[in-house]
């Protein structure tokens, strides 16, 4: 099953927490950056891209460092222990847990 089948905006907000990383594919980010007037028109939101995800969650100006700073602790925690997370385990992860509903 696709991810993102039906749930446009998770893509969007994973897409979010990957940039918060440093993790998102320069490619995909050009392609969202593309579609930054759509994005607007559909939410009635100024901004770039990661400004209209912020806006429809809420987050407060400082997520996208709090983000990074959860992702810094998950890889040392997870090098501890042999396991560290791949960009990608991360973001599904922490998406789903802190978003999900």
């Amino acid at each position: 099953m696709n991810r993102y089948e039906d749930k446009p905006f998770l893509e969007l907000l994973d897409s979010y927490v990957l940039r918060a990383i440093g993790a998102l594919d320069p490619d995909k980010e050009a392609i969202l950056d593309a579609s930054e007037v759509h994005l607007q028109e559909v939410w009635n939101l100024p901004g770039r891209w990661h400004d209209i995800v912020a806006s429809r969650m809420q987050f407060s100006a400082d997520q996208a460092s709090h983000i990074n700073m959860v992702w810094l602790a998950a890889r040392e925690d997870g090098a501890r222990h042999g396991a560290a997370p791949t960009p990608l385990e991360f973001t599904r992860l922490f998406v789903d847990v802190n978003y999900a509903g």
